[in-house]
């Protein structure tokens, strides 16, 4: 009888902290508005886009994410900035490469930054540090 009781409270607890559109099942919440769900729709992209990537140049491992696989030599890394807009590091910013990026993902909502090494360079010099 404990556990009934107990089972009809935490569904109670349960059903009155969640505020939800029962047609939809989004947040109805004031906190969730409409800027915070077109930001959200741009972090999946942009993490979509990012996927698209890890998983060409990680074809034919077992493993694969943003510090495993066959990377371009002008690869340094990529990260979502504040506004949620996808940003690849690479060496150079030319023609050729925005050519090698825009053959693989759409570059809407996406900049390039220059660093200054690559993400091969980086990891070779840590095995060196490490040995």
């Amino acid at each position: 009888m404990k556990k009934r009781i107990l089972s009809i409270v935490l569904v109670l607890v349960f059903s009155l902290s969640c505020n939800y559109n029962v047609s939809g099942m989004e947040p109805t919440g004031t906190d969730i508005g409409p800027v915070s769900h077109a930001l959200q729709e741009k972090e999946n992209i942009a993490n979509a886009k990012c996927h698209s990537l890890f998983i060409e140049w990680c074809e034919g491992s077992n493993y694969c994410d943003s510090m495993n696989g066959d990377f371009p030599s002008f690869y340094s890394g990529v990260y979502l900035n504040d506004d949620k807009t996808l940003v690849i590091q690479v060496t150079d910013i030319n023609d050729e490469i925005i050519n090698y990026f825009e053959s693989r993902i759409c570059l809407e909502n996406t900049i390039f930054e220059q660093v200054t090494y690559s993400l091969k360079e980086l990891k070779e010099t840590h095995k060196k540090l490490v040995a």
